[in-house]
Parts: C-alpha cells; structure tokens; sequence
C-alpha cells in the first residue's frame, strides 16, 4: 500500500521525462517546407504502391508499431496491411491520392486526403473513393505511418 505513491510518482516523472523528449525532437521551422512535401510524397507512394500492389513501400514507410482501420471496419497492422496489399484481387488502372490536407505539430503530422481508385475486381468495373486519414511521426528513419483511418464515401463516380 505504502509503494503506490512511489510508483505513481515515478511514472509521473517518467512520462513527463518522454514530453520533454518529444519537445525536444521539434522540426526547425525553416525545415517546414521540406518536411511538408516530403509527405505530400509519401502519400502519392502510397496510392503508387496500391495500384502496384506492391509491399515494399508498406514494408519501409510504415512504424512497427502501425494501426489502422479499413473501410470495412478491420483492424489491421503492418503486417495484415501488407497482406491485404499482396492478396488484393483488385487490378487497378489508376489510383491517386488528391485533396492533401497537412497538419505538423512538433515531430509529427496528420494528412486528411481523398484516396480514387479505379479498376476491376474480378472482371466488373470498380470505381471507388475514401478520405483517408494517417498519423505520421518523424524519426531519425524518416516519417513513419503509426495510424490510419479510411472511410469509403458514396460512389459519384461514373461506372
């Protein structure tokens, strides 16, 4: 009983040790542009590495530590993300990411955009778009992908 104050002190001290660590990480401001499009390139990978189905991307751009949530509602990892990527039956002819929306606070970002695929999926005709939301963190590797979340919209599309 005599330990919980110990304890709740120490972890007290350590979290507040971990926000100090963050502040310290901050992106120089005359850095901002470079960092800005340097995520405006990791999302137009992004949708190259869909349309491509192709993992490597997902393998280098996203933290181990990667969650997120599909249109349909499963909860994915990295490595079911890559999975998905690698068994998708869709064959897209074009898939762009459009409507950046970037927000930096300290060393990470979050991008709002909208996500338009196009293709087939088991020979019929598919045309699709998502808002998609990601939470970027900058490491000494770069910026990762911790989070993401897509949201299928009503189809406006042609078909």
């Amino acid at each position: 009983m005599k330990w919980r104050p110990l304890v709740f002190l120490v972890a007290a001290a350590l979290s507040s040790t971990a926000l100090f660590a963050q502040i310290v990480k901050k992106i120089p401001f005359d850095e901002r542009d470079m960092h800005l499009q340097e995520l405006n390139n990791l999302e137009k990978e992004n949708a190259r590495a869909i349309q491509l189905n192709n993992p490597s991307f997902f393998q280098a751009a996203y933290a181990d530590e990667f969650v997120g949530a599909t249109w349909y509602g499963e909860t994915v990892n990295k490595n079911r993300i890559i999975q998905l990527i690698q068994n998708s039956h869709v064959t897209y002819s074009s898939v762009s990411e459009t409507d950046l929306q970037i927000k930096m606070y300290l060393d990470s970002a979050s991008v709002l955009s909208l996500r338009t695929e196009r293709g087939t999926f088991r020979g019929k005709p598919l045309d699709r778009q998502f808002r998609v939301m990601r939470v970027y963190v900058y490491t000494p590797r770069g910026w990762k992908v911790i989070s993401q979340l897509e949201t299928e919209l009503p189809s406006t599309l042609n078909r």
